[in-house]
């Protein structure tokens, strides 16, 4: 076991939190995943992608030989019993590849996957916009590692807090930009498809509405086509939406 080697080494590279970035030397250099400025970027970072992130990772980023804080969780792989873990960690170990930045990498994604939502669902009840913004985007990438209760939260969120206004139009718009195709694919169709049925206004909507159709487009068939169909055939938009649909189909075909 990695830890067992280092036992009485106490350092960020040792700490569940700690995600390697780039090595120099014999130094590695990394990022606390408990930083909250990283909350957005999470599945990117764990992709080893930081293109959405460089220059916040090049602001916060530390050797990972640092002391290590009062928030220092070790590493410990008996801890993760998930047997997709376990599966994975076995995989890189049989192509060479179990290494502690990797070993990193997959405890930090079940990590995320297990985490917590209570702070980002209040912070979703927030009546200021840039609040509510940041969960959304944070929940986004949680649900993204299969956080059944993040994807839950926003779905709530959003089945409760019908578009009235502007603000709430924009911030389903940005839900579906950032969830793109999830885990949760079933449940994310039924409620676009269920958006697309109260849509009361085509010229307020219409953002929404493309934005709903372009992520259908994805598919897949089976689970999209005649639901849409039918809509389509309940003559419920105008033309130029109707003619957006029949696209989406033909996508689907």
């Amino acid at each position: 076991m990695f830890m067992e080697d280092q036992a009485e080494m106490k350092t960020c590279s040792q700490c569940n939190s700690f995600f390697p970035i780039i090595s120099q030397e014999d130094a590695e250099y990394g990022i606390c995943a408990e930083n909250e400025a990283f909350g957005p970027y999470l599945e990117h970072i764990s992709n080893q992608d930081f293109t959405e992130c460089q220059e916040l990772i090049d602001e916060k980023q530390f050797n990972g030989q640092d002391h290590v804080c009062d928030q220092f969780s070790p590493i410990e792989l008996t801890e993760y019993e998930d047997e997709d873990v376990k599966k994975r960690l076995e995989e890189l170990g049989a192509n060479g590849h179990l290494t502690p930045g990797n070993i990193q990498a997959v405890i930090m994604q079940e990590k995320l996957r297990k985490s917590s939502t209570d702070v980002y669902e209040d912070q979703l009840n927030s009546e200021q916009p840039d609040d509510r913004k940041e969960a959304i985007k944070t929940l986004c990438e949680l649900a993204l590692f299969k956080n059944d209760a993040a994807f839950n939260s926003l779905i709530d969120y959003f089945t409760q807090n019908p578009p009235e206004i502007s603000q709430l139009l924009q911030e389903r718009i940005l839900f579906l930009k950032h969830i793109g195709y999830s885990e949760h694919r079933d449940t994310l169709i039924q409620f676009l498809l269920n958006e697309l049925r109260n849509i009361t206004s085509e010229k307020f909507y219409r953002q929404w509405v493309l934005s709903i159709l372009n992520n259908l487009s994805l598919g897949p068939k089976e689970s999209i086509y005649n639901p849409l169909s039918e809509i389509l055939n309940e003559g419920l938009f105008n033309r130029k939406i109707n003619k957006k649909i029949e696209r989406t189909l033909a996508e689907l075909e």
